[in-house]
């Protein structure tokens, strides 16, 4: 089976799938959400827009560095963990400037009714390996965390998380970041070893363990244990420290398994636990030489078809801009753009992964499938102003979804200062991380890259439409986009028509309340009309109120065909410069929330779309023609039960209080030949 289309989805995906609790404790059965939540420390602000670049978890021993992590289950003596993790014999072993950009893991409430939506805190510390002893620092029943260096801890982080409040039986997938504006957290140089200590807490100050019966908030396990390992895959040693008895310490002891201690190499009868944790990392840049210097890329469309690359080598491609490909690269107009795809490639079976940086290595955002549900698995970025169609049948199109850093100084695209620019292309099995730095193992074969820009002022061409939902003419009730999960960065398209103003008595309702109310992100909307133009927009960090609209100044809304956008909500979304005059159907998502489920009800009272006498009528169906074949046969669908939205509500057509009698048929014929009724 093919993977999914983003990393941060891949990542989701391998946490969650298949995911077994600690035993033997408890196993709750109950529902792990799809969702992934950014949360930062306690005190400081997230940032206003989350980053575009996806994270890549480095927690296989037999890829990049070794990782041993942990797994609590929800009776007393659980919520306080420790465990190491190591970079010695992976390609960053000894090397200086290596951050942290994340940590994630599963959290679940395992707790009784009473407890839902428990408060909730889980307290990160980082230490060098050195400053934490398994068999206890001064000895057996000693303290793991070096006292001399600090009393009682010896960090070289540590921060308070607060955690999502959710009913009993309920958990997700979290990501631990920095304090913003930092994006990662140093790693010290000179070791490779290091450990990772959290605890769930009760209050923000990260000091108060839950009591025993409270203890209900697990660290989940998602993948097979082993007799000899903590963790699968991704292992340093199978040691790993559990508080047995909710003392706030962390005890080591000689023995591994011995009740005076919290060290354990097995648990569980011969089981040791697999974990829900994974630290996302960033390494030191590299300098590969290009295959290819392009140069500044001029207007339309460049293409390099002749590469051929070896298994496992990266086909590397310079480039630079003579203008910003962003939405605000021209004053007065709807911007630039810049697209990128690798279409008609057979490197990796043709199934590539592009990974793109700035002139000092920062990854600025990288592309797996153009759109794997639809086994496109080529490659594609997409910056600036949309909306271009899709390169193949079944792609995606380029709607400027991609941009660079995270936007917390504007930018709506691709910026020219940034490069010179350098793509990687490689096979499927790439996994490019910051810094140039690209791994894994893929096939070789032929490398296509194509290139199209209007940065040196080319006009713009017009905007396709957006695949959509199309609901169609409403009457009443009117209609429904069901709740539907998005991936991040992902905007859902709703079309519909109505066909009579909106008035006091013929209201228009955008009805939000379907919308998932655990996104913490919040909800984003813009209504555009069928030429691509934006006639209303909202968001709210919650639920978005429902839009009404009545014909009053403000809330106008003419019968036409619209269309409706939908995503997350990072602290603001992008819409073209020139966004009411020719808006080009642009809605840009900056959040990088995933697995949320957005919905939309569209609500009108109207039965009909006219009001038009309903007795002895000879224009049937209401479309302006007299006494035709369709007025005949949309009669005849009434006379059965389904009648049309212009047509009449039932068939007694003649009025006289008895519905689909053969007099009703015998007066309908009359007036079709131009009698009385």
């Amino acid at each position: 089976m093919k993977r999914a289309g983003s990393i941060l989805s891949v990542l989701a995906a391998a946490v969650l799938g298949g995911a077994a609790f600690a035993q033997p404790e408890p196993a709750p059965t109950g529902t792990l959400l799809p969702n992934v939540i950014n949360v930062y420390p306690v005190g400081s602000t997230p940032p206003a827009y989350s980053s575009r670049v996806a994270d890549i978890p480095l927690v296989d021993n037999t890829n990049y560095f070794n990782f041993s992590a942990i797994v609590a289950g929800v009776a007393a003596g659980n919520t306080n963990w420790a465990d190491d993790f190591s970079f010695a014999g992976g390609p960053y072993a000894g090397a200086t400037g290596r951050t942290i950009t994340g940590i994630g893991w599963v959290i679940y409430n395992g707790a009784a009714p009473e407890l839902d939506n428990q408060v909730f805190y889980v307290r990160v510390r980082l230490y060098k390996a050195a400053d934490f002893v398994f068999n206890g620092y001064a000895g057996d029943g000693t303290p793991m965390a070096n006292p001399v260096v600090s009393p009682g801890v010896t960090p070289f982080y540590d921060q308070v998380y607060p955690m999502p409040q959710y009913p009993h039986n309920v958990g997700s997938y979290v990501i631990a970041r920095p304090i913003a504006p930092a994006t990662t957290i140093a790693i010290p140089d000179g070791t490779d070893d290091f450990m990772i200590q959290w605890q769930a807490t009760s209050d923000a100050a990260g000091t108060l363990i839950l009591p025993a019966a409270n203890a209900t908030w697990a660290f989940c396990q998602a993948g097979a244990a082993t007799a000899t390992n903590s963790a699968n895959p991704g292992v340093d040693t199978a040691h790993l420290a559990r508080d047995n008895n909710g003392d706030g310490l962390l005890i080591g002891a000689t023995a591994t398994t011995a009740s005076n201690g919290d060290h354990r190499v097995n648990l569980f009868g011969g089981k040791a636990g697999s974990p829900g944790l994974v630290i996302l990392y960033d390494g030191p840049a590299q300098n590969p030489t290009p295959t290819f210097n392009f140069g500044c890329l001029t207007d339309g469309v460049t293409n390099r078809t002749t590469d051929v690359q070896a298994n496992n080598q990266v086909t590397w491609y310079q480039f630079c801009l003579n203008s910003d490909a962003t939405d605000n690269a021209a004053a007065g107009t709807n911007g630039h753009f810049l697209d990128m795809w690798t279409h008609g490639s057979t490197t990796g079976g043709a199934d590539t992964v592009i990974g793109l940086y700035d002139s000092v290595g920062n990854l600025i955002d990288l592309n797996d499938d153009d759109n794997g549900a639809n086994a496109v698995y080529y490659s594609l970025l997409s910056f600036g102003m949309g909306r271009r169609a899709e390169v193949v049948s079944g792609g995606t199109p380029r709607d400027g979804r991609h941009y660079q850093g995270d936007q917390a100084a504007g930018i709506k695209g691709l910026s020219a200062a940034s490069g010179p620019y350098m793509l990687g292309v490689a096979g499927y099995g790439a996994a490019f991380l910051p810094g140039r730095n690209v791994f894994g193992t893929w096939d070789g074969g032929g490398v296509q890259i194509h290139f199209e820009t209007n940065t040196n002022g080319a006009t713009l061409a017009t905007s396709v439409l957006p695949a959509a939902t199309d609901l169609g003419t409403l009457v009443s009730p009117g209609g429904q986009y069901p709740a539907t999960p998005l991936a991040n960065y992902d905007v859902a398209w709703v079309k519909f028509t109505t066909c009579r103003d909106a008035s006091a008595t013929d209201t228009v309702t955008l009805n939000f309340s379907g919308m998932e109310a655990t996104n913490t992100a919040g909800w984003a909307w813009a209504l555009f009309s069928d030429g691509g133009n934006v006639k209303d927009s909202g968001f709210s960090t919650g639920v978005p109120a429902n839009r009404v609209y009545d014909g009053t100044t403000g809330n106008e809304l003419v019968a036409a065909t619209y269309y409706v956008a939908l995503s997350y909500y990072g602290g603001s979304f992008d819409v073209a410069p020139l966004a009411s005059t020719d808006g080009r159907f642009h809605f840009r998502d900056r959040n990088g929330n995933d697995g949320f489920s957005a919905a939309l009800e569209i609500d009108v009272p109207y039965t009909a779309c006219v009001d038009v006498p309903v007795c002895c009528r000879n224009d049937y169906n209401g479309d302006g023609d007299v006494g035709t074949d369709a007025d005949i046969e949309a009669f005849f669908s009434c006379l059965s039960g389904t009648c049309c939205a212009t047509c009449p509500s039932n068939a007694d057509f003649n009025c006289d209080g008895d519905v689909g009698t053969d007099s009703d048929i015998e007066s309908f014929f009359r007036v079709l030949a131009g009698g009385t009724c």
